[in-house]
């Protein structure tokens, strides 16, 4: 009985947490590792050129050329964290998130 007490009072206290805080924090936790994945791709206002090979050599997308496909995944990192950390259309920037993400054939994706 005293683990039943026990988490009935953690479950009061976490229903206390407004829902707005809760997803400002999930909404973080997910634009910061986009974000981040992001910074490695870009020099200042640039691409880096080994983003450019990884696009060529190492993830060869189905599709689209490679140097394509390195500026459009760039951008999304950039772009959609942005728009998802600050609530703004956060199912369209979730989904660019997924498509960036799994959207790649060593993801097991359907492209």
């Amino acid at each position: 009985m005293v683990v039943r007490e026990f988490l009935e009072k953690g479950r009061d206290l976490a229903e206390r947490i407004p829902y707005s805080v809760i997803a400002l924090a999930a909404r973080f936790a997910v634009a910061d590792v986009f974000w981040r994945s992001g910074q490695t791709k870009v020099a200042g206002f640039s691409i880096r050129e080994e983003s450019f090979y990884l696009f060529r050599k190492e993830y060869k997308v189905p599709l689209l050329a490679p140097d394509l496909a390195a500026y459009l995944s760039t951008a999304g990192e950039r772009v959609f964290p942005i728009l998802l950390f600050l609530g703004l259309a956060s199912r369209l920037s979730a989904l660019g998130l997924f498509r960036d993400d799994y959207g790649h054939p060593g993801r097991f994706a359907f492209w």
